[in-house]
């Protein structure tokens, strides 16, 4: 566990957690982890419960959880929408467009009604044993958590390298309900 965080600022832990995630990618490490971590969420109760579950497409060097996709439950992707997340039922084969942020997402038909979610699977750069992630910057899961509707269990994937103590979380940062890591 790391533990010189709350000496960086946002700016820096980002640089540094993207550097350390192209590290492990970079060696390998990354998709021997996103393994693990799917593993991890195949045997939680969450998703054995669970039959709506919003998951995300990775980018290069992100947790790659996509390979839930083949199991018998009702996915979802989100796609970048102006400075928000719609969240779109995804099928294996629908077809994905890349973003203007370099990420696949789906030209499906957005979800209305987001309290019918079970879990939603949330990336980070990195997260604290606290439940707080730290993203990209833009805050497009802060907006999205922030809707009232939202029932589900958050869920953050993060590698073991980039779980620390404890980072620095504002007002406007929304917590998780669990982390999972390797």
């Amino acid at each position: 566990m790391q533990q010189f965080q709350l000496t960086l600022n946002k700016e820096q832990l980002r640089k540094y957690c993207k550097n350390k995630r192209l590290e492990l990618y970079n060696n390998g490490q990354l998709e021997k982890i996103s393994k693990k971590i799917v593993e991890k969420i195949l045997s939680s109760e969450d998703f054995i419960r669970a039959s709506r579950v919003a998951l995300f497409y990775p980018k290069k060097c992100e947790i790659d959880v996509t390979s839930l996709l083949k199991y018998d439950k009702t996915f979802y992707l989100p796609r970048c929408k102006d400075k928000n997340l719609e969240i779109c039922e995804y099928k294996n084969g629908d077809i994905l467009k890349e973003s203007n942020f370099k990420v696949m997402e789906p030209i499906n038909e957005k979800l209305e009604d987001l309290s019918i979610l079970d879990i939603i699977v949330i990336p980070a750069l990195c997260a604290d044993k606290k439940g707080n992630r730290l993203g990209y910057g833009a805050g497009f899961y802060d907006r999205l958590l922030k809707d009232k509707t939202i029932k589900a269990k958050k869920i953050v994937v993060v590698p073991n390298d980039l779980l620390f103590d404890e980072i620095t979380n504002e007002k406007h940062d929304i917590k998780c309900d669990k982390i999972i890591s390797a």
